[in-house]
């Protein structure tokens, strides 16, 4: 005897019907995504995605920060080349138009303080005393070429806010400054900083004059007048 679709023999002698047929009905009702939908939620995924990396990392500060370590790589660089190449090297900061560049030279030289006052370096510049050190020379100095020293110009959003270094008294907030470097493996006592437009996030970057080393801080750094002694370096092995 042939039986009804969905009704099937119980094992206790009575029959019981299953509805499977509604069970049919109610499976061809359901259905998945579609890819339009899928796509929608994916896009509001990424959205947020790129919220949360925006409240974590903003993209000023991040640029503070990678602009830091390529910084503190070049300054390395320029401490470790001085050395095996035996040459002088200068690091010059163009506060005006936020860059900064890479000059040689192989003519020993002096190092002494600069005086914030124009008439008093123009008096010491015109007659120095026997055994003062002179201003800093201009002459023998030539850009240097190549990919690591190339002149680099900080991206929008950010600046430097001022530089320290040991023959400057005063930290420099415009015109060109100058941090130098000697074969007897010596860089001059420097405090970089950075910030974004706004001056509301700073980096900045304290170097070691004997290792060439740079120690990166997320915030503002006011040098101390014992990181900068004014100590004049010979440039000569």
């Amino acid at each position: 005897m042939g039986l009804a679709p969905g009704f099937f023999p119980n094992p206790r002698g009575k029959a019981f019907f299953l509805r499977g047929w509604g069970m049919r009905l109610q499976r061809s009702d359901a259905r998945g995504f579609t890819l339009i939908e899928i796509m929608i939620v994916v896009l509001i995924i990424a959205l947020m995605m790129g919220m949360g990396v925006a409240v974590l990392f903003p993209g000023n500060e991040a640029k503070l920060r990678e602009q830091s370590a390529k910084l503190a790589g070049t300054i390395k660089f320029l401490y470790n080349e001085a050395a095996v190449k035996n040459k002088y090297y200068r690091l010059v900061f163009d506060l005006d138009q936020q860059s900064y560049a890479v000059e040689s030279s192989t003519e020993p030289f002096l190092v002494r303080m600069i005086e914030e006052d124009p008439k008093k370096n123009a008096a010491k510049d015109e007659a120095p005393a026997e055994g003062e050190p002179g201003a800093t020379p201009a002459a023998g100095f030539s850009a240097e070429e190549g990919m690591l020293v190339q002149t680099t110009k900080l991206p929008a959003g950010i600046k430097f806010k001022d530089v320290f270094v040991m023959h400057h008294k005063e930290r420099q907030e415009r015109g060109k400054v100058e941090a130098y470097f000697f074969p007897n493996g010596f860089v001059e006592p420097l405090v970089v900083n950075l910030s974004d437009e706004d001056e509301q996030t700073f980096y900045s970057l304290q170097v070691n004059p004997l290792t060439g080393r740079s120690k990166i801080r997320s915030e503002y750094y006011e040098a101390k007048p014992e990181e900068l002694v004014p100590q004049p370096q010979e440039g000569s092995s």
